[in-house]
């Protein structure tokens, strides 16, 4: 069977107009890492998309002539008006929910490079425990282990924190964000300036702030809790 990486390639090569690889990760918000989506048509060697991706890569493909439900088939799913229909098993508990965890990890000191996507094992939470902190669909709610001490003692190394990826417009000051900062990965709190820059702000008092400029910030999503072992 054709690799996943190979039929989304021709997807994206049937669209019209023609979509250029650069033009899909800026329609996906990835700004100039093109890389970041093009590792799904070059290295990527699941069987499946993960069904957040499906999603995000329907919503662009759709605008291109491209029938939503081609795209959704690369996560085993076809969608309808109803409800899509996995071809995964149901959960016995209709109040648990699974939450993928990403398998690189945000850099809380030095950072992590965000080349590649980020995919991996799954957790389950209960969805009444999830709501006390967002209203998000499972699908746009990822774990990913902090690593490096700037966010000591608000997050430690090897916590896990949950990023809301539907909260992706700094509004509010001062909250923690997933962030990449060029290709670097990181998790601080960011603060809006009347100039349109944005300060990066660690908990730690002794990493000094930067500054990120026009392009140079791309948010992934807000931090929205903590989760440590005891």
């Amino acid at each position: 069977m054709e690799s996943v990486a190979a039929r989304l390639k021709a997807i994206r090569e049937s669209a019209r107009p023609a979509l250029s690889v650069r033009k899909m990760a800026e329609e996906l918000g990835y700004g100039d890492n093109h890389n970041k989506y093009n590792y799904y048509e070059k290295g990527f060697s699941k069987p499946t998309l993960p069904l957040h991706l499906a999603r995000d890569f329907a919503d662009v493909f759709e605008k291109y002539g491209i029938d939503r439900d081609e795209v959704m088939k690369l996560a085993e799913l076809v969608e309808d008006d109803e409800a899509p229909r996995p071809i995964l098993p149901a959960t016995t508990d209709d109040d648990d929910v699974e939450i993928e965890q990403w398998d690189v990890a945000y850099g809380m000191g030095a950072g992590g490079y965000l080349d590649l996507p980020t995919t991996g094992e799954r957790h389950k939470f209960s969805r009444s425990w999830l709501r006390q902190f967002t209203s998000a669909p499972p699908e746009k709610i990822f774990l990913a282990d902090g690593t490096g001490d700037s966010m000591f003692p608000t997050i430690l190394d090897a916590d896990k924190v949950m990023i809301d990826t539907t909260q992706r417009e700094v509004r509010m000051a001062d909250r923690i964000w997933a962030a990449a900062f060029g290709q670097v990965g990181i998790i601080k709190r960011l603060r809006p300036s009347p100039d349109g820059s944005v300060k990066i702000l660690s908990d730690n008092p002794s990493v000094p702030q930067e500054v990120a400029y026009d392009g140079e910030l791309h948010v992934v999503g807000r931090v929205v809790a903590i989760v440590r072992k005891t």
